[in-house]
């Protein structure tokens, strides 16, 4: 099956089931313009998800919040780019936030891509360089209440696009998993001193796409 989130210039996006926005904005009563006021974009952007055009990862999130579903399907990578492109002009990558550079770091030493995200329960998803189509929602923080809920999107995320996920802490946890999301603290990761480690810990707390 195609991978459902991918990696262009600009930063992550994904394909959108556009029958299925069409039908669920319909049937709430929202015009094309409440719903581009909503998203923030053009009438025309919305108008090209609904024709099946791939949308950025932290739109994806935004539909899913606001009509309780996911509209993400599995996605030909070229297909529906320059749509992109077209439609609105294509943002500069976000940049890492510095209190997750460490976190970052760790995961790049340890052989995966790591591509930022802005306005997204998570921070970044990461690449497996040896495998890329493994990628891994990837969020940090003290593991607050409002952490534990980015931590339960990302699982119910990861379900969708058939991702593992995995939630940095700067304390310990006695949990290794929330919901499927692997929990892994900064002290856990200060102590690894092979990369592979950081995999397998990964691979045993973080639920499999499979397993979803």
């Amino acid at each position: 099956m195609p991978p459902l989130i991918y990696a262009a210039p600009g930063g992550l996006y994904v394909s959108l089931d556009g029958d299925l926005l069409a039908d669920e904005r319909e049937e709430r009563g929202w015009s094309l313009g409440r719903l581009a006021t909503e998203l923030g974009v053009s009438r025309r952007t919305v108008s090209k998800y609904e024709d099946g055009m791939n949308a950025s990862i932290e739109v994806a999130i935004q539909l899913e919040e606001l009509f309780d579903q996911p509209f993400s399907s599995p996605v030909d990578v070229l297909e529906g780019a320059d749509d992109v492109r077209d439609a609105e002009p294509t943002p500069s990558a976000p940049e890492a936030d510095p209190d997750d550079e460490h976190v970052l770091h760790v995961l790049t030493s340890a052989g995966f891509t790591v591509h930022p995200t802005a306005r997204a329960p998570f921070k970044a998803v990461s690449e497996d360089d040896d495998s890329p189509e493994t990628r891994v929602l990837t969020g940090h923080s003290a593991f607050t209440a409002a952490a534990e809920k980015r931590a339960r999107i990302m699982s119910s995320i990861g379900e969708v696009a058939q991702t593992r996920s995995v939630y940095f802490t700067e304390e310990d946890e006695k949990r290794e998993s929330v919901d499927g999301t692997a929990l892994v603290s900064c002290e856990e990761l200060a102590d690894v001193t092979d990369p592979e480690e950081i995999r397998e810990l990964i691979r045993d707390r973080a639920r499999a796409p499979s397993e979803a």
